[in-house]
């Protein structure tokens, strides 16, 4: 049985990649439409797994602006066609859970997140207490009873909605510092409490800690196996590697041609776009497995420094004559 984390991945990627090849392909036919027509409508099923797909209909419509002699007519209406499929997805799985819950929402999830995660990470940034502390703080300013998880019925996602607005409006510097301290927290947080339950090393690594925070004491825990601590090392370090190769792709972004910009913007902003929707109090490392082909590919084009897009004519070219000096 799949996972709805592998799933969504899977379904992100292969959108994602006929959304790339669309673009060196660099055809403007039957072909490029239906090939971006079919990545929404990969999108659109990828929304229904995971609510955080929410950004993808913008990213359905983004190669219709890349298509080669095309009149603004023609991109716009691909354009929007391709916005629409994945977005009718959305709002046709809002209306079910309006008809069977009576509130018009995405995912329960949706609501939740702000209050007990977002919110709840401004709260604990500035004050004293430990997350799970302020958590069930805020679990008792809406009325639910004390030592339950971060869940809430349906009924009252209004109010969550309308109260993790005021925290973040009354206090916005510290809710962009929580953001952007969580997104580097993501960026490189290696995978730590699945890996352990896996190994079996029993190093402490379930405790429960908002992200970017008791750093310590995690370093602590994972110290207990010397399996574990090798193993997240490694982690670590194949991350800086990772980002150092994005770093360099994004640098070496004046010297490409617009195609060869176009196949890294993308992924680029597919990465920060879907990074930055997950940067919470709630980040882990699984959040950011969706992302990883598109920050292999980034890297890649970092590090192999040649990288380069060879039309097809060259490619034929090339392989006519590596197939005469063959001869």
């Amino acid at each position: 049985m799949i996972s709805s984390d592998g799933l969504f991945q899977a379904l992100i990627t292969t959108g994602a990649i006929i959304g790339l090849w669309i673009i060196r392909r660099g055809l403007n036919d039957r072909m490029a439409v239906a090939a971006i027509l079919t990545a929404a409508t990969i999108f659109g099923a990828a929304i229904l797994v995971r609510p955080i797909g929410i950004v993808l209909p913008i990213f359905s419509a983004a190669p219709s602006f890349l298509l080669p002699r095309s009149s603004w007519r023609r991109v716009i209406t691909i354009a929007l066609l391709a916005f629409a499929i994945p977005s009718l997805f959305m709002f046709g799985w809002m209306l079910r859970n309006e008809q069977r819950t009576g509130v018009w929402t995405l995912s329960t999830v949706g609501p939740v997140n702000p209050y007990f995660y977002r919110a709840a990470g401004v709260l604990w940034y500035r004050g004293d207490k430990s997350f799970p502390a302020v958590q069930e703080e805020l679990r008792r300013a809406i009325g639910l009873p004390p030592g339950g998880n971060s869940d809430a019925p349906p009924a009252l996602e209004p109010a969550l909605i309308d109260r993790a607005s005021q925290i973040i409006r009354n206090d916005p510097a510290a809710a962009i510092i929580m953001t952007l301290r969580c997104f580097a927290w993501l960026a490189i947080v290696p995978e730590r409490a699945d890996l352990n339950a896996f190994l079996g090393t029993n190093a402490g690594a379930n405790s429960y800690f908002a992200a970017t925070g008791n750093v310590t004491a995690r370093i602590q825990e994972t110290l207990r196996s010397p399996l574990l601590t090798a193993l997240v090392a490694l982690q670590f370090v194949m991350m800086v590697f990772v980002w150092v190769g994005v770093a360099r792709a994004a640098a070496g972004l004046g010297h490409k041609t617009a195609l060869e910009r176009s196949m890294i913007l993308l992924p680029f902003l597919f990465t920060i776009a879907f990074l930055g929707l997950a940067s919470g109090a709630e980040s882990v490392a699984r959040f950011r497995t969706p992302v990883a082909p598109m920050l292999a590919i980034l890297a890649a084009a970092g590090w192999c420094g040649q990288f380069r897009i060879a039309k097809e004519g060259e490619v034929l070219g090339a392989a006519a004559a590596q197939s005469g000096r063959s001869v």
